[in-house]
């Protein structure tokens, strides 16, 4: 299927593999100290370079550190992985209750709910947080913006021009300006660029 999505589920050791053909970067991650995966998450998106960073799989353990503890620090790491701009992350487990190779496992308690089914505190915690959520800019506060200018550069692709101006249009950032250099001044592209508010056309002689 050309248009699946591909990942390799990785480990920090051996964060050393990255196949090269994967649409995104996905880490199983298991860091129990804020700190700790605050720093590391930044070291997994250099390693993504442009690619989006999924964690997909965290999970704390609700019989060693007690289920109050497991609610407080799947909360913040959620908090932490957006501020790392992570493309999202998946929570191990939704319940107790499962099995590894035809066997029930009973050493950990890395559920959302327990093995009767009922909620742990970290399933409300976690309800509540992703919630309220929208971008992951959310949880990084900036107390200055940069001003941006987004530069597309054009020689008569009207044709392919739409889906980036339309994506253009939704930016929300407060200090940004839109240019289009229409290479060849073709007329097709000051027609649609002029269809966006917000966008200068620059044109020039190819």
């Amino acid at each position: 299927d050309p248009n699946a999505l591909f990942a390799y589920a990785n480990y920090p050791s051996i964060e050393y593999l990255l196949p090269r053909n994967q649409d995104f970067v996905a880490f199983n991650l298991y860091l129990e100290d804020r700190d700790s995966l605050a720093a590391y998450l930044k070291r997994l998106q250099n390693l993504a370079e442009d690619k989006p960073l999924l964690i997909s799989e965290f999970g704390v353990d609700s019989g060693s550190h007690g289920e109050e503890a497991q609610a407080e620090m799947l909360t913040w790491h959620v908090e932490e992985t957006c501020r790392a701009g992570g493309a999202g992350t998946t929570v191990f487990a939704w319940s107790d209750l499962w099995q590894r190779g035809g066997q029930t496992i009973e050493d950990y308690s890395f559920g959302l709910k327990r093995r009767d089914q009922t909620e742990k505190p970290a399933l409300s915690s976690l309800n509540q947080k992703w919630s309220s959520l929208g971008p992951g800019s959310d949880e990084l506060p900036i107390e200055e913006y940069s001003a941006v200018s987004v530069i597309v550069c054009t020689c008569r692709g009207s044709a392919t021009l739409v889906e980036c101006l339309d994506s253009l249009s939704r930016l929300d950032y407060p200090d940004v300006e839109l240019l289009l250099v229409n290479d060849g001044s073709d007329q097709r592209v000051s027609e649609l660029t002029a269809s966006y508010e917000g966008i200068k056309e620059i044109a020039i002689p190819h």
